[in-house]
């Protein structure tokens, strides 16, 4: 659990640096997921159909381009830790999306700057770390 919260923040930090979550960073999260898996003996311990979901309904708004392809595949590869649990890191991700666009709103009036990204990495990574905290205890 404390490497998949490590891969979930390490992606925050890649987004937050440079708009970008490395593929190596969503494999760690994948295998971890399966690894733990495999550990407690059950592939249902995996969230597929959140995933799955995530990830169609992700590619079609990359293709649209609101979102980025890292955001997508980093979601998926999250909620792959937490069957069951898609509406709720759903929910969490957007009202900690929105606390993430304000703050870079924020930041780009104060500097007068054009703040056309945001990284979603961060709100994603935070969602993953605050359900594995929760899964633990």
């Amino acid at each position: 659990m404390i490497l998949a919260a490590s891969a979930m923040v390490a992606g925050a930090v890649y987004d937050l640096k440079s708009f970008k979550i490395p593929n190596f960073i969503i494999v760690a999260l994948v295998a971890l997921a399966l690894a733990n898996a495999l550990l407690v003996g059950n592939l249902k311990a995996l969230g597929w159909l959140g995933a799955l979901i995530v990830l169609v309904v992700g590619s079609c708004l990359w293709a649209a381009k609101l979102i980025g392809a890292g955001d997508v595949k980093f979601a998926a590869a999250i909620l792959l830790s937490f069957p069951g649990q898609a509406s709720e890191f759903l929910i969490l991700t957007s009202l900690l999306g929105a606390v993430t666009a304000l703050v870079f709103l924020a930041k780009s009036k104060l500097k007068k700057v054009k703040a056309d990204k945001i990284p979603y990495g961060v709100p994603m990574a935070l969602t993953g770390v605050i359900l594995l905290a929760l899964k633990i205890g």
